[in-house]
């Protein structure tokens, strides 16, 4: 990757950051490993995913950031949809209704059935 893309890369996903965060800012821990905070001071990408919490370079901190945003935002739309969904299922019967475990109550008896290998029902 040239240097260039790399740095027209960064610039949008600091400036998508810093407008989804505000006040937030690089900080190292104490193995040198680079992540983005909120104002509060809190890892902002470990919150949901902590494999992207830490990375090697400030660049791949804000991707990383990125990534995580755009995971929150699809999760987020597809749990709306999900309940969505789950809200006009038309259940047929009553929920209240306990379910019998006896397989008589589901099925019909037959006089003279014989089962699969021929012989006759006991």
């Amino acid at each position: 990757m040239n240097i260039e893309r790399r740095a027209e890369q960064y610039k949008k996903a600091r400036k998508r950051a810093e407008r989804a965060h505000p006040g937030c800012k690089v900080s190292v821990n104490e193995s040198g490993r680079y992540f983005i905070e909120n104002a509060e001071g809190q890892n902002i990408a470990a919150l949901r995913y902590p494999t992207l919490a830490f990375s090697d370079d400030v660049y791949t901190a804000y991707i990383n950031l990125d990534i995580a945003s755009h995971w929150n935002k699809t999760e987020d739309r597809n749990s709306r949809m999900f309940r969505n969904d789950k809200n006009s299922v038309c259940v047929v019967g009553d929920a209240s209704i306990t379910t019998s475990e006896r397989i008589e109550d589901y099925v019909t008896h037959v006089e003279d059935w014989n089962t699969s290998d021929g012989q006759p029902e006991d």
